[in-house]
């Protein structure tokens, strides 16, 4: 994230801490004009909030707790623990039973052949790949990825984080590449990225957002 743009704006999980607590019931019992217009928290409950500073490492957030206002948590980082906020898992991100299979399928493959460089194995990999890109749900903001290669088939790339990618919301997804001879591309469906860059399996694609 950047300050004030990346997550600003966006809305997010938030669970409280035993010192959050503190604070929102101090205000009730000091007369605050909503006293009788809110449920009582605990520790480890969570709520929605919206990010009102994006400062990079930290955000600044209002919680929109159960009640008629909204508790002001400052300097909080993303963590599932009391006190951290995270991104909401949307029901779009749910894999159906096909996806999973086919992804179940591929953990299995790469575990018959880690580095991808048994021939014989290489179509069904490239298939399979295909198929679960085709299967991933397309989310209502950018998502971040990186590619990771394990062998570096054509001997111009290297291996580890070679590129880094988004995801767009309508479907296409941008690839830059690393090293000494940096370039860009752009492709129309996510699936003919990885059946192009994948290389039968030998790269896979990392996500960084969780949305």
């Amino acid at each position: 994230m950047s300050d004030g743009m990346a997550g600003f704006g966006r809305i997010v999980h938030y669970t409280l801490s035993e010192w959050d607590v503190a604070q929102i019931t101090t205000a009730a019992l000091n007369g605050a004009p909503w006293r009788e217009h809110y449920n009582q928290v605990a520790q480890g409950q969570t709520f929605p909030a919206l990010i009102v500073r994006d400062a990079g490492e930290c955000v600044n957030l209002q919680v929109f707790v159960d009640g008629a206002f909204t508790y002001w948590a400052t300097s909080r980082t993303r963590g599932d623990q009391p006190g951290q906020w995270t991104w909401p898992v949307r029901p779009r991100d749910t894999r159906s039973p096909l996806a999973q299979a086919v992804a179940d399928a591929v953990t299995a493959l790469a575990a018959l052949d880690p580095i991808g460089d048994d021939d014989r194995l290489r179509p069904i990999r490239k298939g399979l790949h295909a198929a679960l890109v085709d299967a991933l749900p397309v989310a209502d903001d950018p998502r971040r990825f990186y590619l990771d290669r394990a062998v570096d088939v054509t001997g111009a790339s290297g291996t580890g984080r070679v590129a880094d990618g988004v995801l767009w919301p309508d479907g296409t997804a941008t690839v830059r590449w690393r090293g000494e001879r940096r370039s860009t591309a752009h492709w129309d469906r996510m699936a003919d990225a990885e059946a192009i860059h994948g290389h039968g399996g030998a790269t896979r694609i990392v996500w960084l957002d969780d949305y």
